[in-house]
C-alpha cells in the first residue's frame, strides 16, 4: 500500500485558529469557489464546533502531515451526502500554500476522500466543481477520472463579478476501474494531470 505524506482526521476544537488564518488570506481564497469575506475568530470557532457536532450531511476533515508532527496544513470536505441516492459533493481542498509546494499533498487528500466516500460510505457518484480558469483543479479532477458535465453560468459572485463554475462527476464504476488498473498511484495521477494541462494549452 502506498504511503502518503498526509492523513485525514475529523476537526478538533482548536483547528479554528488555523482555519481562520486561511479563510482571511485573500490570495488563497481568490481561487476557491467560496465568497471572500472577513470571518472573526469567534465566528470561526462556532463554525468548526458546528461541523464537529453535525457531520452526517457535511463531513469536514483536517489534512495533517504524516511525519510525526501531525501538523494541520489544510482541510477538505464531503458535502450534501445523500445516503438514499448514494451521491455527495467533494468540497474543494483548502491548503496553506507554504505546505503544499510540490502539489502531492493535494492529490493524496483527494484520493483519501474518494476512498472514504466510495469504500466506507458506499457512494455511487461524487461531484465536484471549480472555477474554469483555475490553474490546477480542472486537470487534477480529470486525472482522477472526473468527467466534465457542464458549466453553471454566473452561479457565484466573486472577485467583483459573477463567475461561472464547471461541474464534474466521478462514478463508482469508473473509480473501481482506475483503482483495479493501478491508476491511482500518486505518480500516475501527477503524470495524467500534467498531460491534460499540456493538451489544454496546445
Amino acid at each position: 500500500m502506498e504511503k502518503y505524506s498526509i492523513y485525514l482526521r475529523p476537526f478538533a476544537e482548536d483547528d479554528y485558529l488555523l482555519i481562520n488564518k486561511w479563510r482571511n488570506d485573500h490570495e488563497l481564497q481568490r481561487m476557491t469557489g467560496g465568497l471572500i469575506k472577513y470571518v472573526s475568530l469567534e465566528m470561526e470557532r462556532e463554525w468548526v464546533h458546528q461541523k464537529m457536532m453535525d457531520n452526517v450531511r457535511d463531513l469536514y476533515l483536517a489534512i495533517c502531515l504524516n511525519d510525526g508532527s501531525h501538523r494541520m496544513i489544510g482541510y477538505i470536505s464531503l458535502n450534501n451526502i445523500d445516503h438514499l441516492n448514494k451521491t455527495a459533493d467533494a468540497g474543494g481542498a483548502v491548503f496553506w500554500w507554504e505546505d503544499c509546494q510540490d502539489g502531492f499533498s493535494m492529490f493524496e487528500a483527494l484520493k483519501l476522500l474518494l476512498d472514504y466516500a466510495f469504500l466506507q460510505l458506499n457512494m455511487n457518484r461524487i461531484t465536484a466543481s471549480c472555477l474554469p480558469d483555475h490553474f490546477l483543479a480542472p486537470y487534477s479532477l480529470g486525472a482522477f477520472g472526473f468527467e466534465k458535465e457542464g458549466r453553471m453560468h454566473e452561479c457565484i459572485y466573486k472577485n467583483g463579478s459573477y463567475q461561472d463554475m464547471d461541474l464534474y462527476a466521478l462514478l463508482r464504476k469508473k473509480y473501481d476501474k482506475i483503482e483495479s488498473d493501478g491508476g491511482y498511484s500518486i505518480k500516475s495521477l501527477v503524470r495524467r494531470c500534467i498531460k491534460l494541462r499540456k493538451e489544454e494549452k496546445s
